[in-house]
């Protein structure tokens, strides 16, 4: 395709979205208003600032509440903390042949390539945990959010969430996103250091008089329907299975083009409805509420200024101009015009600003709900006992199980897979050596079995805790009944228990003897139990004889 094709579809997607963009807006007005403008309400400009606006403009007019913005950024603190906190372990590493799973050379491997992978995201360098609070942030009030896993080489990976209002998106057959059509905008100068020799001329000519001179670029990632991995020359980007193009708009024209192994973008999605490509939010949710609130806080604040510095009443006639109503302040009138005890008065309203202020916290309420903020926090009070704390944490977690279950399909997923790729790709050089990369060198036994991931979060351990409950169950119903049948116990394998529970909690390696030495053990245990049995045999019979000689000794004696 050339590029007046790809420039045709990207306008037909971003015609498409117009509404959205309407919905986003206000959203941006009155809940992150640093996210600035969007593309259909500024003037043609791709994201951020509107045409003619400066930067630094403030961007909270609008708002007179603050429970909303308050809300927005403890839902996504808590997302980011349960879902992909730099201090928890939220994934592990498994092969898809189970088997394999409990072999100890492989869990080895597997428990070290997940740890490189957390070292990944951890790192000052890829900046992982602060784009992840910036998607959480998108996700919860626009339903929608971007992230781009950047491949640099040898300077590693580099994670960006991108604005939403320059990314346009379409799905695929199954429904994922599987093209994105990104609109942005670099100074003449910025174009020449990121494209260099391939900038269009008409925008490398004005480096030199306008180096600030902004102009527009589009960057189209989509499947190459045509692309053949297994073919010869497949490793050239223009023959990798997404195609990477990189366009002016202005002017009209080709400036690169390359490819991916993998779709670079994450691009999660609150809750959708059938049919829409772009997700809806807890923010769209409350928005009529966060409205109200504004409102009806603005009104108790005019109402309560008219309470402290009410307006005045004065005769028309008898005083003299200017009027002071400041503290202290002297009003000089006519005494000669004066016919009566005329002076100046205060206006009484009659408003009640605490009636107002009852209301306002009813609805301030309903937004920290819609926020599901009450899910994620406690505030029952501190009467609890620490199990009840627990149980009362883990069901509420349960409630955003069909929002982890999304996260987990369109970022967790993707994200890990596509980190993991890379890894493997820098890896194979040093593998064919037999040592170590990026990632371990694998086990034989692990070959080309397929990895899959096993989503260990808080979240995801609070719908597991569900089997550590019903195995806890089973053990103290066999510990009750075995008071009838002393050998109901041994139904009970408790080492396949323990290590089952190991697995629900994530527990590391080194924690647990592996099935060899755990049988060795025993064996040594038998051993012991024999020799001491033996021994205690033997005194046995020793004591026996000895009194028996004795007996003798006293009966030939009498």
């Amino acid at each position: 395709m050339d590029a007046q094709e790809i420039i045709r579809r990207f306008e037909q997607v971003r015609g498409e979205r117009g509404v959205w963009e309407q919905h986003w807006q206000e959203i941006s007005d009155y809940v992150l208003p640093r996210r600035g403008e969007f593309a259909g309400t500024s003037g043609g400009h791709p994201a951020g600032l509107s045409s003619g606006q400066a930067g630094g403009a403030k961007r909270t007019e609008r708002i007179f509440d603050g429970t909303a913005p308050w809300a927005l950024e403890q839902l996504a603190s808590g997302l980011h903390g349960m879902l992909t906190g730099p201090a928890v372990r939220w994934f592990m590493l498994k092969a898809e042949d189970e088997a394999l799973n409990q072999r100890d050379d492989v869990k080895r491997w597997l428990e070290a390539a997940s740890d490189r992978l957390y070292a990944l995201f951890n790192g000052p360098r890829a900046n992982f945990s602060a784009q992840a609070h910036e998607l959480y942030l998108d996700l919860a009030a626009f339903g929608t959010a971007v992230m781009l896993v950047d491949d640099q080489g040898p300077e590693g990976l580099r994670f960006q969430t991108r604005h939403l209002g320059e990314c346009h998106i379409a799905e695929s057959a199954t429904g994922r996103v599987d093209t994105l059509y990104r609109q942005f905008q670099f100074t003449a100068r910025q174009a020449v250091q990121f494209f260099g020799a391939r900038t269009p001329a008409a925008i490398a000519g004005a480096v030199e008089g306008q180096p600030e001179r902004r102009f527009t670029f589009l960057h189209a990632v989509f499947p190459r329907a045509e692309a053949e991995p297994g073919r010869p020359g497949a490793a050239l980007a223009r023959n990798k299975p997404w195609a990477s193009l990189y366009l002016s708009l202005e002017p009209r024209e080709m400036i690169s083009e390359g490819g991916f192994d993998e779709f670079p973008y994450l691009v999660p999605r609150w809750s959708k409805l059938t049919g829409e490509r772009y997700g809806r939010s807890p923010a769209m949710t409350v928005l009529p509420d966060i409205k109200m609130a504004n409102a009806m806080t603005r009104t108790v604040i005019v109402g309560a200024q008219k309470m402290v510095d009410p307006p005045l009443l004065a005769p028309s006639d008898g005083f003299l101009n200017p009027i002071r109503t400041t503290p202290g302040g002297i009003n000089y009138y006519d005494a000669l015009a004066q016919r009566g005890p005329d002076a100046i008065k205060p206006l009484l309203t009659g408003g009640q600003p605490g009636l107002g202020l009852d209301l306002i916290q009813s609805v301030q309420q309903a937004i920290v709900r819609g926020f599901h903020v009450d899910w994620l926090t406690l505030r029952d009070g501190p009467q609890m006992t620490a199990t009840e704390v627990l149980q009362r944490r883990d069901e509420r977690l349960r409630l955003l199980g069909p929002v982890v279950s999304r996260m987990q399909a369109e970022f967790q997923g993707p994200l890990i897979e596509r980190s993991l790729r890379i890894l493997e790709r820098r890896s194979l050089p040093f593998w064919r050596e037999g040592l170590d990369g990026p990632l371990p060198l694998p086990p034989p036994a692990l070959g080309s079995s397929e990895l899959k991931v096993d989503y260990v979060t808080p979240i995801g351990q609070a719908q597991k805790a569900v089997q550590v409950e019903s195995m806890a169950r089973v053990i103290e119903g066999v510990e009750r009944l075995s008071a009838f049948d002393r050998a109901l116990p041994g139904i009970v394998n408790a080492e396949a228990a323990v290590r089952e529970i190991a697995d629900i909690y994530n527990a590391p390696m080194d924690m647990l003897n592996a099935p060899e030495a755990v049988a060795a053990l025993r064996w040594q245990q038998a051993e012991a139990a024999e020799a001491q049995q033996a021994a205690s045999l033997g005194a046995e019979q020793a004591g026996a004889a000895k009194d028996l000689a004795q007996a003798a000794r006293v009966v030939g004696g009498g």
